[in-house]
């Protein structure tokens, strides 16, 4: 690639045997060795050199020439050549982390200092180190702590224990613990410093394979956001198809749902379609069909097994009563619009009261949950990521990137991200 560009190319096409380097380039394959990030780091910067760049893998049936070539030149005994011509690649330039070192008071340190000394002032923090102090002993030079449940525990400085931490939690036997737990094993190993129980809960937020691991979160984050009913019935078409020939239970219709994004159909089998017209809903206290006729229509039921309004039914006068009963369906159809409005209410104070604010701003990173319509295991992770938030479109909603800068293809709500810690 070196070579093609000071020549002066722009579009080069490369041809590898090696499966795991194709791979790598094209983002398929992750290179974990610190020799491999380094020769991929050299290739995507020279790549960007180039108008157009591809790698293309070459079969091994394809590679039987090359192959035999190269046999054939180590075998020759008497090889002249006239000249040889060697070229050594520039070493990758790296950069050497250094880590700053800070020092700060250890805070066994006045404790020792008090058990070995015993210099105690007037001032009234030595005195309240006084009294913590009884509850700390020194063996060879070595500070414990006693302990109520167990054994001696060995006092560690904050490095130390956040070296512990690492190990119990994630190390050869660590099971990936929680903040409770993995505090707990602590002191069960005999270890203890003061901020243990908050260094633990700092380990596992930012542990990426407990925050890709963990439950959904089922707790609304933003108040609940009303839809104008026709709103769902531009994404799914719904219609019923029958009658057709009577199957088990008596189901001789189907319930037919389109989703016009997907064009995913859904199809449930009925035995009866107007059975939801003569109960009454929840909401209104009324059923749709008193809504439309002012009253209440007869069953089949009654029909086989006549009920007192059935017996004592009065054709001559029956179209009199159903237009009275039209002429009070106003107050009705009102009463039944006041108690819906007090319904909705309801259920939204309900939704509300479970709400726990969450927001992001732009450049904060976030895990997504996994789409539910892959088929995953059940010790597959429940989140991936993390991505990059690029903008917030408002009620929850926001656009997101990977990584690498590629833009997802449409926003995704609250509901499905959760903050991703580093």
């Amino acid at each position: 690639m070196r070579m093609a560009h000071e020549a002066g190319a722009r579009h080069l096409l490369a041809y590898s045997d090696s499966q795991l380097i194709v791979n790598q380039i094209e983002g398929t394959f992750d290179a974990k060795e610190e020799s491999m990030i380094q020769y991929l780091q050299q290739i995507k910067e020279l790549r960007t050199s180039f108008d157009q760049f591809q790698i293309i893998q070459i079969p091994r049936e394809e590679n039987v020439k090359a192959d035999c070539l190269s046999k054939l030149a180590s075998a020759l005994e008497d090889c002249r050549t006239s000249r040889i011509t060697i070229q050594y690649l520039p070493e990758a330039r790296s950069l050497l982390a250094v880590q700053p070192i800070t020092t700060r008071v250890d805070w066994r340190t006045p404790i020792t200092k008090w058990i070995e000394e015993g210099n105690i002032s007037n001032d009234r923090w030595e005195a309240r180190l006084k009294t913590r102090a009884t509850r700390f002993l020194v063996q060879a030079g070595t500070l414990y702590k006693k302990s109520y449940m167990h054994p001696l525990l060995r006092c560690l400085s904050t490095e130390e224990g956040a070296r512990i931490l690492q190990e119990i939690h994630s190390g050869c036997c660590g099971a990936h613990a929680g903040t409770w737990t993995l505090a707990n094993k602590v002191l069960r190993a005999g270890y203890f410093w003061p901020t243990m129980k908050q260094d633990a809960k700092h380990l596992v937020s930012k542990c990426e394979r407990c925050q890709k691991h963990s439950p959904l979160i089922h707790q609304p984050a933003e108040p609940l956001t009303t839809m104008l009913s026709p709103c769902p019935f531009t994404q799914w078409g719904i219609d019923i198809v029958g009658p057709f020939p009577i199957a088990s239970d008596q189901r001789k219709f189907l319930l037919v749902a389109i989703d016009y994004f997907t064009k995913w159909v859904e199809a449930e089998p009925l035995a009866r379609i107007t059975e939801g017209e003569n109960d009454p809903r929840g909401s209104t206290g009324e059923s749709p069909f008193s809504l439309v006729y002012g009253t209440e229509a007869i069953i089949p039921a009654e029909l086989g097994m006549p009920s007192h309004r059935v017996m004592n039914f009065a054709e001559e006068c029956n179209t009199d009563l159903l237009k009275e009963n039209l002429d009070l369906i106003k107050e009705l159809r009102e009463e039944a619009f006041i108690r819906m409005q007090r319904y909705k209410s309801t259920m939204i104070n309900s939704y509300n009261k479970r709400v726990k604010t969450r927001s992001f701003q732009v450049g904060d990173l976030v895990l997504r949950r996994i789409d539910t319509l892959k088929p995953v295991g059940k010790l597959d992770p429940t989140w991936e990521g993390p991505y990059n938030i690029t903008g917030i479109i408002g009620r929850g909603a926001y656009e997101l990137e990977d990584l690498d800068g590629h833009p997802l293809p449409r926003p995704w709500n609250i509901h499905n991200l959760k903050r991703y810690y580093v």
